[in-house]
């Protein structure tokens, strides 16, 4: 559909899906195996000393770095679970914002982080980093991301989350 103004034709932009929770999975739960490797390592520094004499406190710190990464690993992917859940029961029953403009005041993030990637789209800021655990949209533009200054994007978010991104071709 176009239309046609001082003889020139315009037409509505056209998006392509940058980012869609949905479809994105959770991503971050690569995280929560950091504490499993602990647990890991403590059960191998069990077995491989069982038949050698050690103090009976090492044992002790053995088994409660095994017991504490086990706790730590579940209970991040429990969260991370619990959150991706929660956002995309939200964005399927409609009960996100919806934000749609040019982007402006785009403040990147440097590459070796430091600081939050910034913009904004008619008055409403937005703000993530590569280096967040959140489960919605942080692929900042040094890394590869798709905003940029002027750019027109389409945005479902809850709050400051963003859950699908769709940027103008």
């Amino acid at each position: 559909m176009s239309e046609f103004r001082n003889g020139q034709s315009a037409q509505a932009p056209s998006y392509d899906v940058a980012f869609d929770l949905s479809q994105a999975g959770i991503r971050h739960w690569r995280f929560c195996t950091i504490p499993l490797v602990l647990s890991i390592v403590a059960i191998l520094g069990l077995v491989l000393t069982r038949k050698k004499r050690i103090a009976p406190y090492r044992r002790w710190l053995l088994r409660i770095a095994i017991l504490l990464g086990l706790a730590l690993s579940s209970s991040c992917l429990a969260v991370s679970y619990s959150e991706y859940n929660e956002l995309v029961a939200d964005y399927r029953e409609g009960r996100v914002d919806f934000t749609e403009g040019e982007v402006v005041r785009f403040s990147p993030m440097p590459y070796e982080g430091h600081r939050n990637e910034t913009f904004e789209i008619n008055g409403r800021r937005f703000e993530y980093s590569d280096y967040s655990l959140s489960p919605g949209f942080n692929t900042t533009r040094s890394h590869g991301g798709p905003i940029h200054q002027g750019i027109r994007v389409r945005i479902w978010h809850v709050g400051n989350t963003i859950i699908r991104l769709d940027v103008e071709r």
